[in-house]
């Protein structure tokens, strides 16, 4: 995936993806992960321009859901709404900010740590593509 190209994303994921893309900043210094620990906790949850929500919730003890929401008009994707798993989520997490520290050098190290503070990994259970190293 390379970011900000959501041609490349299955259509059911795309509502997520464009949120992340949103989500996760990259126009100015602030933590890349400001807004991603308010996610992870259940119950937790955002908003922010333009037009989007994520939401975490927990179903079950053992299941938690995401509500991922976007305003049609400005993302132009259907439905608007769509409840993804928390390990599709935390892949899209992990897969989006590779994209980002790809695209963005200067933010690869931070990438690095916060795939590992979250403990966030590829579907195969690798946490970093070739050539990271654990911290």
């Amino acid at each position: 995936m390379k970011w900000g190209h959501l041609e490349e994303i299955e259509s059911q994921k795309k509502l997520l993806y464009w949120v992340l893309m949103h989500m996760l900043p990259t126009y100015d210094d602030r933590p890349i992960d400001r807004w991603l620990k308010d996610i992870f906790v259940s119950g937790g949850g955002l908003s922010g321009d333009p037009g989007w929500e994520i939401e975490h919730i927990s179903e079950k003890s053992d299941y938690d859901v995401y509500r991922v929401w976007a305003d049609p008009e400005m993302s132009g994707i259907e439905p608007a709404e769509t409840i993804y798993s928390a390990e599709v989520v935390r892949h899209a997490i992990w897969e989006s900010l590779l994209a980002l520290s790809e695209t963005y050098p200067n933010k690869a190290k931070e990438v690095q740590e916060i795939i590992f503070r979250y403990n966030l990994c590829a579907k195969d259970g690798n946490h970093s593509p070739v050539g990271w190293v654990e911290l």
